[in-house]
């Protein structure tokens, strides 16, 4: 069995650390993402729903004057 070279283990470990910043940043980056995306559903629900009720108005003014 080979011994572990400590200067080989200390550059692994080094990486190690570096690949846990990258990840940290990482998840930071995807809760904005999901933050962004949650923010752009809820304006896309306002907007469905004005629009809805402005459609509902305007049909029942359509049919109350020009309705049979």
């Amino acid at each position: 069995m080979n011994p572990i070279d400590p200067v080989e283990f200390g550059r692994v470990l080094a990486r190690l650390d570096e690949q846990d910043k990258t990840i940290d940043e990482m998840r930071q980056d995807i809760k904005s993402l999901l933050a962004m995306a949650n923010r752009g559903k809820g304006a896309l629900f306002i907007l469905m729903s004005v629009s809805s009720v402005i459609g509902a108005v305007m049909g029942a003014l359509g049919h109350h004057f020009f309705g049979k």
